[in-house]
């Protein structure tokens, strides 16, 4: 079912600003993994169901102005048993279309790197496999000015896990391909700058089997340029999210020792500051607006997890802060992704146990980026919430993990879509 609650923008409901939430689920389980805005407003999420008994890739389109649900499509790569898929990254390109990454089983044990492009529709334009190791998997994308497509995602050689970065052309032809770390290593965030070169985040435990966030920097032609370890005083830091600006700095977000945090690295790999933020367990995903930093994690209440969202200036000052949370029905809801969008908006999504609905259920949101439309929508109360930040003091380390080219083979995409029909209830609400 999906149930969508509008928020009232400064027209009024369904005015100029349409904001929204929309909660959607079923009795199975739906994990959203990453959320787009075309160049119209529509949004667009991705990531898996198991409506049919097997996790299976789905990709879902609402409409701009009231968030409505439009379409759901989900894809498997192979016949059963061998039918498990996921997407986890969506991005959406100026011709309205869209870039989407994931992997799919196709034989036991043993799940290939996808992506594709498909337009307004769902319909795909074109897809490529990558394959080479027993499992390899497809995550963050970008996309430059030319319509070169980057994406992060790993290989698993004999128990060898290697973060890799590949570059496609606008049409899916495979340009080059890189791989960091021999062992245990992931990559699952990229961003790409005007001038070609790519930065890529993940984590990886080949210094100290401890986990570390890893940084790193390729230039246009795919060479690397420089890599970074995020070593926390105590415990582990895990990658969120990262993004760049247009002087190519560098903007990450991370679990740091249990906490929330967010840094600032220049384009060399130079750290200009970092910020723990108060009551937070970790930032997932970064964004960036013309007035700050938006970030996106998690906060406990009764032990449960509780989504935060807020914005911080250009010095790592937090400015405002909201919170999710189900009046009525203490349960986990934890945050996925955050973009801030062309158009100015937030957009976010969450995976939450708290409907009531026997699985884990979806929330994706349309709202406005100075934290107001705060009120209660369903029973999923968006309220202020306060967090500070503070200087903390990770050491940056400069790694030297393994690098070169990847070996992974590509092929044409060979999966198949399905159509999934969803039912809808959908009504106005003033905050």
């Amino acid at each position: 079912m999906f149930t969508t609650h509008k928020l009232m923008g400064a027209g009024g409901v369904g005015g100029s600003d349409p904001y929204w939430i929309t909660v959607a689920g079923s009795s199975a389980n739906e994990l959203i993994k990453g959320i787009a805005q075309s160049s119209s407003g529509d949004v667009y999420i991705a990531g898996n169901t198991n409506t049919t008994g097997t996790y299976q890739a789905i990709v879902a389109k609402f409409g701009s102005s009231d968030g409505v649900f439009q379409w759901a499509k989900s894809t498997t790569y192979a016949a059963a048993p061998y039918n498990s898929s996921d997407h986890n990254d969506i991005y959406p390109l100026s011709s309205g279309n869209l870039i989407i990454s994931g992997l799919g089983e196709v034989s036991s044990n043993n799940r290939d790197w996808y992506i594709k492009e498909v337009n307004p529709s769902g319909v795909v334009q074109w897809g490529i496999r990558l394959a080479g190791g027993n499992s390899d998997y497809g995550y963050g994308i970008s996309v430059d000015s030319s319509g070169n497509i980057y994406c992060a995602g790993i290989s698993n050689i004999n128990l060898s896990l290697s973060g890799n970065l590949v570059k496609l052309s606008s049409s899916g032809t495979l340009q080059w391909q890189r791989s960091i770390g021999v062992t245990s290593t992931w990559l699952r965030s990229t961003e790409v700058g005007s001038s070609g070169n790519v930065y890529a985040l993940g984590y990886t435990d080949n210094v100290s089997g401890t986990n570390y966030c890893l940084v790193a920097k390729w230039n246009a032609s795919g060479v690397l340029q420089w890599q970074r370890l995020i070593q926390p005083s105590t415990g582990a830091s895990y990658d969120g999210g990262l993004v760049i600006d247009a002087s190519e700095n560098i903007y990450v977000g991370l679990s740091l020792g249990g906490a929330g945090s967010v840094m600032k690295f220049n384009s060399s790999g130079v750290l200009q500051w970092q910020k723990t933020i108060s009551n937070t367990i970790d930032v997932t995903s970064v964004s960036l607006s013309g007035t700050g930093i938006f970030f996106h994690g998690n906060s406990t209440t009764s032990g449960n997890y509780a989504p935060v969202v807020g914005e911080m200036d250009y010095s790592g000052n937090v400015i405002w802060s909201n919170r999710f949370i189900y009046n009525s029905t203490p349960a986990d809801t934890y945050t996925t992704k955050v973009k801030i969008t062309s158009k100015g908006d937030i957009c976010l999504s969450m995976n939450t146990y708290a409907t009531g609905a026997g699985g884990i259920d979806t929330v994706v949101a349309r709202l406005p980026p100075d934290g107001t439309g705060t009120g209660s929508y369903g029973g999923l109360n968006y309220a202020a919430f306060s967090v500070t930040s503070s200087n903390s003091s990770a050491t940056i380390l400069t790694s030297s993990l393994s690098e070169g080219s990847a070996n992974l083979s590509a092929s044409s995409y060979n999966g198949t879509d399905t159509t999934l029909v969803l039912s809808e209830l959908n009504y106005p609400i003033t905050p």
